[in-house]
C-alpha cells in the first residue's frame, strides 16, 4: 500500500513538472489580430465623420463597437497581466460606446468622432502593453500588431 502511494505521488509530480507554463500570449495576439477588421472600421468611420458629406456612412459605428466588445468579452485569460490589459481594453471600448450618442442626435458627428479618438488611444495603450509582454517573453519574432493612432 505504501509503495502504491509513493508511486502515485511520484507519477503526479512528474506529470505536474512536465506541463510547464501554458503560452497564452501567442494565441491571444493571434486572436486580437482577427479583430483588426473591426478596429480598422472604427478608423474608417472616424474619417467619414470628419469629412463633410460623408457623415451618414458612419451610422454603423455603434454596431461595430458592440460586436468588438461582445467578441472580446468571450475571451478568458489566466495570466494576470494579460487579463488586466484585456479588461482595460474592454472597459475603454465600453466607455467609448457609451459616449457616442445616438445617430439621430444633432451632436452625433462630434461625439462619435471624439469617441473613436478615445477608443484609438485605448487600443494604442493596449497594443503597447501587449508589446511589452511580448518582449518580456523573449520571443524571437517581432511583435505582429501595429496601431496607427487616429488624429
Amino acid at each position: 500500500m505504501l509503495n502504491s502511494l509513493a508511486i502515485l505521488l511520484l507519477a503526479m509530480g512528474l506529470l505536474a513538472c512536465g506541463e510547464g507554463e501554458k503560452d497564452e500570449l501567442g494565441p491571444y495576439v493571434q486572436t486580437i489580430q482577427g479583430f483588426e477588421t473591426h478596429t480598422k472600421k472604427l478608423s474608417t468611420y472616424r474619417n467619414y465623420l470628419t469629412t463633410p458629406g460623408m457623415e451618414s456612412k458612419a451610422d454603423a459605428v455603434k454596431e461595430t463597437y458592440q460586436v468588438l466588445i461582445d467578441e472580446l468579452k468571450k475571451i478568458e485569460l489566466e495570466d494576470k497581466k494579460m487579463r488586466s490589459a484585456h479588461n482595460a481594453l474592454v472597459r475603454g471600448l465600453t466607455e467609448s460606446l457609451r459616449k457616442i450618442g445616438e445617430p439621430s442626435s444633432p451632436t452625433f458627428v462630434v461625439t462619435a468622432a471624439r469617441s473613436i479618438k478615445f477608443a484609438s488611444s485605448t487600443i494604442q495603450k493596449f497594443y503597447g502593453t501587449l508589446e511589452l509582454l511580448w518582449k518580456d517573453s523573449e520571443r524571437a519574432e517581432p511583435f505582429p500588431l501595429k496601431w496607427e493612432p487616429v488624429d
